[in-house]
Order: C-alpha cells, then sequence, then structure tokens
C-alpha cells in the first residue's frame, strides 16, 4: 500500500485545474447504490423497495483511489452510497484509505445503523460522519421516507461518543418539513454540533420538476429569524454551505444549490460503483478511470463543473450519492 510520502512524491507536479482555475482536491466515493430508506428527495412513491446493488470489493475500490492519488493529492475521501453503512467492508475500506494516506475520511449516512457501527468505524479510522435526519417528529420523519427512527436518534450520541465529527444535513421541502426547521436546529444546539439545511435538488425523478417542495435559503432564514438572531459568517473557499453563527454561539448552515450555488470553486469529484468519475452532479455522462490515462479522465471530469450555477439531472442520489 501506498504510504503518505509516497502518495506526496509519486503524483505529477501539474494539479489538475480546468479553465476556470477551479482544482480537484476531495473525491466522493459511492459505495452502493442500495438504501434501506425511501426518502422523498431521492425516489418516487412509485418507487419505495430497498434495493440492492452490486458488490465492489475493497482493493478494487482504493486501486482507483490510488491510481488518482498518482496523479493528484486528495485532501479528503467521503463515503456515500445509496447508503454506505449497507456496504458490507467499510471498516476495513476505511482502514486502508487512511493507510493509503487520505488524510480526512468521512462518511454521509442516514444514521440507521451508525448506532451499533460507530465504535467500529472510529477505530477504523473513519473521522467525520454526516447524519442525514429530516425531522425531529417522528411522524415526519417517517412521512419524509425514514425508518428506524429511535436508532436514528441514539446515532447521534454514540457518534459523539465514540470520536466522530458529527453534523446533521436536513433536506427541507415546502409543506412536508418546513415546520422542523427550528426544532432540528434546537436538537443540533443541544448536541453542540453544526446542522446545514439543504435545499432540495432537482436529481433523479425530480429532474425538470417545478419548485413546488423548494424552501429557498432565504425562506429558512426568515423562519429561524423569527427566533433567533445570528450574523453571517465569511464563506471558505470551495465550502458547500455557507454559515451563520447563532448569539448564543451556536453555528448552522445553508447548502443553497438553487439560491447560493457554490460551483465557481467547487474541488469535488465523484467516483461511482463502475469506477466512473463525475465533475458534477449537473452532468449524468460518467467518464471511465483509465489506469494509464488517468489524468485525462480527471481532467475530463473537471471540464464537466457548471460555470456558476447547479441545474441537476436525471441521475439518481441512491446511485452516485448525496
Amino acid at each position: 500500500m501506498n504510504s503518505l510520502l509516497e502518495r506526496k512524491t509519486d503524483h505529477t507536479d501539474t494539479a489538475i485545474v480546468d479553465i476556470h482555475n477551479r482544482t480537484f482536491k476531495k473525491l466522493r466515493i459511492s459505495l452502493t447504490s442500495a438504501c434501506n430508506f425511501s426518502c422523498k428527495y431521492c425516489v418516487s412513491s412509485k418507487n419505495m423497495k430497498v434495493e440492492r446493488s452490486n458488490y465492489v470489493a475493497p482493493q478494487q475500490i482504493l486501486h482507483w483511489v490510488q491510481s488518482i492519488q498518482r496523479v493528484t493529492p486528495l485532501d479528503a475521501v467521503r463515503l456515500t452510497g445509496g447508503e454506505p453503512s449497507l456496504y458490507r467492508d467499510l471498516p476495513e475500506l476505511i482502514k486502508r484509505l487512511k493507510e493509503a494516506g487520505i488524510p480526512q475520511v468521512g462518511m454521509t449516512t442516514n444514521g440507521s445503523l451508525l448506532n451499533v457501527q460507530a465504535g467500529q468505524l472510529a477505530a477504523a479510522g473513519l473521522d467525520s460522519v454526516n447524519i442525514s435526519l429530516d425531522a425531529v417528529n417522528e411522524q415526519e420523519y417517517k412521512r419524509m421516507g425514514g425508518r428506524r427512527y429511535q436508532q436514528v436518534q441514539s446515532s447521534l450520541q454514540t457518534a459523539l461518543e465514540a470520536g466522530l465529527n458529527v453534523k446533521i444535513n436536513a433536506t427541507i421541502l415546502q409543506n412536508i418539513n418546513d415546520n422542523q426547521i427550528i426544532p432540528l436546529l434546537e436538537l443540533a444546539m443541544r448536541h453542540n454540533i453544526i446542522i446545514r439545511f439543504l435545499e432540495l435538488m432537482p436529481m433523479g425523478y425530480l429532474f425538470g420538476s417545478k419548485d413546488e417542495l423548494l424552501v429557498s435559503a432565504d425562506d429558512i432564514l426568515k423562519i429561524i429569524s423569527n427566533k433567533y438572531s445570528f450574523t453571517a459568517l465569511p464563506r471558505e473557499k470551495s465550502s458547500t454551505s455557507n454559515y451563520y453563527k447563532l448569539s448564543g454561539g451556536s453555528v448552522f448552515g445553508i447548502i443553497g444549490n438553487h439560491s447560493t450555488p457554490f460551483c465557481r470553486d467547487c474541488d469535488r469529484l465523484r467516483l461511482d460503483t463502475k469506477g466512473n468519475v463525475y465533475g458534477c452532479l449537473s452532468n449524468e455522462k460518467g467518464i471511465a478511470l483509465d489506469s494509464d490515462k488517468t489524468r485525462d479522465a480527471l481532467q475530463l471530469a473537471m471540464e464537466q463543473k457548471q460555470i456558476d450555477r447547479f441545474s441537476g439531472s436525471s441521475l439518481s442520489m441512491r446511485y452516485i450519492g448525496g
């Protein structure tokens, strides 16, 4: 396996940079398209079944990652799905990614299994976890397509006790869970963690639909301002979120793909279970990684990026990950 020193010396000196001077530093890996939830922003009411996925061995995923590392060093890898906690060799993969010199390994999960996995994943080297939690009220949670409500609630504390850096992600939909903004914010405040509220992304079956379900960043800020005072914080380069600090010191964020797009300095690429890289969720055409032409594939993926605004695509979030 490549050591951190090898990772630094093996890649070529020229960074992957597109014509808009965007660089590539972070990789999101979809481990599986299987998911045990049926969230409204991901699947339609006609496709609520729990899906299965082809298995990809840790050795193959590591091979893809190392071929990328030989071209450009990675600052971070985030494991996604589908639901990555369903990937049966998750601890082994995390351990091998850390041994390969990835500085930060994170995961985005629905939290349904994290209450029993957190300690093992942290011991393997997982640094952070983003838990998708769209409601505090159990009825609203199930209405959004979530399951195993009690387990997900306990996962927050379990992950913190395991030493993981925890954030909550909450996608807000008009007239479905927009009444959960304040309760979710207060839940995050009680746990002393950051919550990010997400605008709906027009992906999969929602691509091309009207914006009836959209709750904008301004809408979210207005609801919060009715109860709390806050100030905007400076946006960090390539951050997906705009952050705000409450008068009591707590911080929350908004990922406003529609209202405040972050395309201009996005430094992320995505990798699917077939070894295809994607530069943007707005482009559904994956580019196959070729060991002899990895740089070319990464460069083409960078050129897929939107210039200034996210537009979505027919890609399912179950397939490509959040």
